[in-house]
């Protein structure tokens, strides 16, 4: 909008929309005058990283300062906010997709009707990376949850803080109670609990450095027949396919 366009142009975020929408708009400024979008970005978070702060939902003051208490500086700490804010906006946009992309009518030879529909695999535990506490969480959670799975998160050891004010977020947010669960401890010993247990269906091991570990809870799911992903959080509605059971029905179909 102009009125957009006039604040950015005389430095005044306070007229901006906020959060990742001001992102977006400098984005899309940078790229209309020739910019370099992403270098415009950063220089825009430098600059009014403390106005940028102190302009968001009292929530994400919250999650910014509990980034600060576990040692990240204040601009760090605002793009990680930032960059999960952008993630579950993504994963949003996919909750009522995913059924047309990863499930379709079939074509088969013979007078039937073949449809296959994507469905929850069930309860997923999640092993969340050591940095980045909240963003890789969110990376990790957020297509589990949009398959519509009940999620078991292990958080970062190094850095809870973060994380935990995430829960208070999610528990009082449109997110059902009990669909995610979120702990806090040391990985290697939490982790083959994950493993082991049979109401357990899937495994999101990405948050997993340790080779030794990521082997032995490999070994550990194939006893019950979990299924074990390294999804790495990225930006596909096939990171949220891992997740999901195909299921195939064939209907008579008249001639």
């Amino acid at each position: 909008s102009v009125r957009a366009l006039e604040a950015l142009e005389k430095n005044d975020i306070s007229r901006l929309p906020g959060g990742i929408f001001s992102r977006a708009f400098v984005r899309a400024y940078a790229n209309e005058i020739g910019l370099d979008p992403e270098q415009t970005v950063a220089e825009f978070i430098t600059r009014f990283t403390d106005e940028i702060v102190t302009q968001g939902h009292p929530r994400t003051r919250d999650l910014v300062a509990e980034l600060e208490n576990g040692g990240v500086d204040t601009y760090d700490a605002a793009v990680e906010v930032d960059d999960a804010v952008d993630t579950w906006v993504y994963w949003a946009g996919w909750t009522d997709k995913l059924t047309q992309v990863l499930g379709g009518v079939n074509p088969v030879a013979g007078p039937f009707l073949n449809v296959s529909t994507p469905e929850p695999t069930g309860v997923v535990g999640v092993i969340a990376p050591a940095e980045r506490p909240l963003a890789g969480l969110s990376a990790l959670l957020a297509p589990v949850l949009c398959g519509g799975n009940t999620a078991v998160v292990l958080a970062s050891e190094a850095s809870p803080f973060a994380p935990l004010t995430f829960g208070e977020v999610l528990a009082t947010s449109d997110v059902p109670a009990g669909v995610a669960n979120l702990l806090v401890g040391p990985v290697a010993e939490l982790a083959p609990w994950l493993a082991d247990h049979h109401d357990v269906d899937a495994l999101d091991i990405s948050g997993v450095v340790d080779t030794e570990l990521a082997i032995d809870l490999t070994v550990r799911s194939a006893d019950n027949l979990k299924r074990v992903a390294r999804t790495d959080g990225v930006r596909s509605p096939r990171t949220a396919g891992e997740f999901l059971e195909i299921k195939t029905v064939w209907h008579p179909a008249r001639l």
